[in-house]
């Protein structure tokens, strides 16, 4: 997917992007990396299954949020 996503290879992007909604499971860092490639099918993928179990994502929710919340800090800082 880096690849994919570093040299705008838009088609390769979503045919990864098919595979993991397909065929890969939501779990710990599935929406970091939707959010990190901009897959926006499968960032909707994650919140809608952490949605239907709060409490089972609620930590990463929170760790994802800081982590976020911090890159943007650095970033506006330069």
């Amino acid at each position: 997917m880096r690849w994919a996503h570093k040299y705008e290879a838009d088609s390769l992007k979503t045919l990864i992007e098919d595979h993991l909604i397909k065929d890969v499971p939501v779990k710990t860092g599935s929406l970091a990396h939707a959010l990190s490639y901009s897959l926006l099918r499968r960032r909707a993928q994650c919140l809608k299954a952490m949605v239907a179990d709060l409490r089972e994502h609620v930590d990463e929710l929170g760790l994802l949020a800081k982590r976020e919340t911090l890159q943007e800090m650095e970033t506006a800082r330069g």
